[in-house]
């Protein structure tokens, strides 16, 4: 990006901070928000070729071993992207694929001893990049962040987004 465009994008960005209107917005506070908390995280992991939506997935098979497509439905995945991310994941050894045993069609998603390991240093590297994004939060007002938009989250499953 040129210099002029920087100064450009900062001068908005600073505008829309500044706006009163914008930021009665929940919608777009919690996108720019978002927005800038993968930025971030995606950055600190990018050390260990992890993504967000990678350490998202990782998150999941460490609870389960669920199937390709319940993995996907899980993190708001399709099809095509499951498997590209599962190849990723497969090649640097976190993941194991084993046929599913009731639909042979269907493989089951084990997180290996290697991958265990990589989600350990992946949650420490996603907290520090998260701490430092909500810096102007206290610790208590995190957790009442993390709180409030949990709620949000499991009473909006039931809300149609198209």
């Amino acid at each position: 990006m040129m210099l002029t465009e920087r100064k450009s994008t900062s001068r908005l960005r600073a505008s829309l901070a500044s706006d009163s209107a914008a930021q009665q917005w929940t919608g777009f506070l919690l996108s720019q928000c978002a927005h800038r908390l993968r930025v971030a995280t995606g950055a600190a992991l990018e050390p260990l070729s992890l993504t967000p939506r990678d350490l998202g997935a990782l998150e999941v098979l460490a609870r389960d071993q669920p199937t390709q497509v319940e993995l996907g439905l899980a993190i708001g995945l399709d099809r095509t992207s499951v498997v590209a991310m599962l190849d990723r994941l497969e090649q640097l050894g976190c993941i194991e694929r084993k046929a599913d045993s009731a639909d042979r069609r269907a493989y089951r998603l084990r997180l290996t001893v290697a991958g265990q390991r990589k989600l350990e240093a992946a949650r420490q590297t996603a907290a520090a990049a998260e701490t430092e994004v909500l810096t102007a939060l206290s610790e208590r007002e995190r957790g009442m962040l993390r709180r409030l938009l949990s709620k949000v989250w499991r009473s909006a499953t039931n809300v149609s987004c198209g």
